[in-house]
């Protein structure tokens, strides 16, 4: 499941502030060998089963359980586009954390599979959440480069005035709470 933590700037726009893309490029050859990795809400929050599959996109045997909404929002920052909109994915969806929180604790209709998917998310975002440094900055641009790899070219090449305005605009994200922040996912095929 890739994903893209979006956050409501003061000016009422979402932008992204961190992904799965930017933890691949981060950590590198490391996602395949490290225990240290393996045990980090980031990574956590990327693996997915069949079980979360059918969960977040309302997928199973019941379409009312589904933790969020299908498809990304029309306000979606730019580079949540970029980086989930590509023809390899199969769904997207839109996740409010208080959704994730309610079913964890046991919202009815949903199965215990479904709390522990739901629980599991919830903790990842929230240990993601925790780690200012992690969400701090607005992330721009296309995650991927034109070989379709995670290497963030735009942040990579930016100027040190494209930085400057963009941790400038970063100064204006609202502060963390459950209605300024939001998952957005999307699946392989």
């Amino acid at each position: 499941m890739h994903w893209v933590l979006e956050r409501r700037h003061a000016d009422g726009a979402w932008e992204a502030c961190n992904s799965t893309m930017l933890f691949i490029c981060e950590k590198g050859a490391q996602i395949i060998h490290s225990a240290s990795v393996a045990r980090d809400p980031r990574f956590l929050l990327h693996w997915a089963d069949e079980a979360r599959y059918e969960l977040v996109l309302g997928l199973g045997d019941d379409p009312a359980r589904m933790l969020g909404s299908r498809g990304l929002p029309q306000d979606a920052s730019a580079y949540a586009c970029a980086g989930l909109s590509s023809t390899y994915f199969v769904g997207q969806a839109c996740l409010a954390p208080h959704k994730l929180r309610k079913v964890a604790r046991g919202a009815r209709g949903f199965t215990l599979e479904d709390r522990q998917q739901a629980s599991s998310m919830s903790r990842c975002l929230k240990a993601i959440l925790d780690r200012t440094e992690w969400i701090a900055e607005i992330l721009t641009g296309s995650p991927y480069d034109d070989y379709g790899e995670p290497c963030h070219p735009t942040l990579a090449m930016e100027s040190n005035h494209q930085q400057f305005r963009r941790l400038e605009r970063s100064a204006g994200l609202l502060p963390v709470s459950d209605d300024t922040v939001r998952l957005l996912v999307a699946f392989d095929g």
